[in-house]
C-alpha cells in the first residue's frame, strides 16, 4: 500500500518547544507516511530528524509573517519583522512550487508564523492543510495584518491545532480549531549530563532555572536582574541559551553598540551574564534538558508576552516547582499557590520575593512540584496529545 505524503513546514530549527514537539510528532507516524519537513532556516533539528530517516531541506524564501510591533523580539528583529510583511507573497510562491515538486496529501504547517504556506498550499492544489498554532502572533485588532491571516486561514486551513485555549481564542473563527496540548517528552535530550561540572557550578548552590535564551518574549533579563537584587549566595541562575555563537557582523554590530554605549536588550542580558558569576551562569543551548531540569531547584518562565511554557509541564513531570509571570498562555498548568507561583510581568523584586520564599521552604517547592506532576500526568499526556494529532491525519488521509 501506497503511503499518504506528507509534507510539514517549520521555522525555526534550533532547541525550542516547537521544534521538538514536531520531532516526537514525526517520530511517532514516520512508519506510516512518506515524510519530508521543509525548514526555513537550518539548526540542529535537520540533523535529527535526519538521523531517523526523514527528508530534510532548507528553503530560506519562507519567511516568517510577524508583526512588527509584536514585542517578541528587540529593536535589532525589527527589520526581520518588517522583512516577513513584505515578504507574504515571495513565502507563498515558495510554498506552491514547493508543494508543486513534492505533490503532499497532507500539509502540516507546525508554526503560526509561516500560516502564508497555507496559500501556497492551497494554489498548488493540496486539498488538507493543517495549521499548528503555537505562539499568538500579536496582529493588531482589526488591522491589516490579522485581516490576513483571517482570509488565509478561512480559505485555505483544512484544521486549526491549538496548544492552549489563549491560542484557540486567536483561531475562533476557523472552520476547525481544535486544543492539543503540548506534552514533555525528553526524547533526543535526554542524554547524562553532569550540570555542576560542566558549567562550573558549586556543588551546594541551587539552581534557578531559565531556559529562555535570548528572545525578549521569554523574560531571561527579568530573572537576571532578580537575582542581581538577592543578597545571598546560595544559589544560582543558570540561563540556558544566553549564549549563541555570532558571526563576525554580529560581532561587529555589538562593539560597536558597546562603544556607543548602547544599552539594546541583548547587550543589558550580556552584561548581567559578565558581570554576575558566580551568582549568574550563562550557557549555550544543550539537549542535554533533562539532566538539567533533575538538578534544578525551581524553574523559572518570567515571561513578558502571552504563550505557553513547555518548560513549566516537563519541569512538573519530574516534580520541579516552577514560577511564571502573569501574562497569559498558560492557565490551563498553573494554579497560583496550587501549582505553581505566578507573579506580575516584568516585577523584579515581587520576583525575587518569591525565588527567596522557595529557596527557603523546600516543604513548599516538594508540594508545588508535587501537585503540578499530577496535574501533568493527568492533563498533558504525550500519548493523548499524539493520538488525536494522529486521528485528524488518518481523517484526511481517509477523505
Amino acid at each position: 500500500m501506497t503511503k499518504r505524503r506528507l509534507l510539514f513546514f517549520q521555522h525555526v530549527a534550533w532547541i525550542g518547544g516547537s521544534t521538538w514537539s514536531l520531532f516526537q510528532i514525526i517520530h511517532a507516524i514516520k512508519d506510516n507516511y512518506d515524510i519530508t519537513v521543509i525548514l526555513s532556516v537550518d539548526g540542529p533539528l535537520r540533523q535529527a530528524l535526519e538521523e531517523i530517516g526523514v527528508a530534510v531541506f532548507v528553503d530560506t524564501r519562507l519567511v516568517p509573517f510577524c508583526g512588527a510591533f509584536a514585542g517578541w523580539y528587540s529593536l535589532l528583529f525589527h527589520s526581520g519583522n518588517r522583512r516577513g510583511i513584505l515578504s507574504y507573497r515571495s513565502c507563498v510562491r515558495a510554498a506552491e512550487e514547493v508543494c508543486a515538486e513534492i505533490k503532499p496529501d497532507i500539509v502540516y504547517v507546525n508554526v503560526s508564523v509561516l500560516f502564508p504556506v497555507a496559500k501556497g498550499a492551497k494554489r498548488a492544489g493540496v486539498d488538507h492543510v493543517i495549521l499548528h498554532v503555537r505562539e499568538p502572533l500579536f496582529f493588531p485588532v482589526g488591522g491589516f495584518q490579522e485581516r490576513i491571516k483571517d482570509r488565509v486561514v478561512k480559505e485555505c486551513v483544512s484544521q486549526v491545532i491549538a496548544i492552549t485555549e489563549g491560542n484557540a481564542e486567536e483561531f475562533k473563527d476557523a472552520p476547525n480549531c481544535l486544543i492539543v496540548h503540548n506534552w514533555p517528552d525528553f526524547k533526543g535530550r535526554d542524554a547524562p549530563f553532569d550540570v555542576y561540572e560542566s558549567y562550573g557550578i558549586e556543588r551546594g548552590r541551587k539552581i534557578i532555572l531559565v531556559m529562555g535564551g535570548r528572545h525578549q518574549c521569554k523574560g531571561t533579563l527579568v530573572a537576571l536582574k532578580a537575582a542581581a537584587s538577592m543578597q545571598r549566595d546560595d544559589f544560582c541562575i543558570l540561563a540556558i541559551g544566553l549564549h549563541k555563537p555570532a558571526s563576525r557582523m554580529k560581532e561587529l554590530i555589538r562593539w560597536t553598540l558597546d562603544a556607543l554605549n548602547i544599552k539594546t536588550y541583548g547587550r543589558q542580558l550580556d552584561y548581567y551574564a559578565r558581570t554576575g558569576t558566580p551568582k549568574i551562569v550563562a550557557t549555550e543551548s544543550t539537549l542535554s534538558v533533562k539532566s538539567i531540569l533533575e538538578e534544578a531547584s525551581i524553574v523559572l518562565c518570567p515571561f513578558t508576552s502571552p504563550h505557553f511554557a513547555k518548560a513549566s509541564i516537563e519541569a512538573g513531570y519530574l516534580s520541579k516547582p516552577v514560577v511564571i509571570s502573569d501574562c497569559g498562555g498558560f492557565t490551563e498548568s498553573i494554579e497560583n499557590e496550587d501549582t505553581g507561583i505566578i507573579v506580575p510581568p516584568g516585577d523584579i523584586q515581587g520576583l525575587a520575593v518569591q525565588l527567596e520564599r522557595l529557596l527557603d521552604d523546600e516543604a513548599l517547592c516538594e508540594q508545588l512540584g508535587q501537585k503540578l506532576h499530577d496535574k501533568v500526568m493527568s492533563d498533558f499526556s504525550s500519548a493523548k496529545s499524539i493520538r488525536q494529532i494522529c486521528s485528524i491525519l488518518t481523517f484526511m488521509s481517509n477523505d
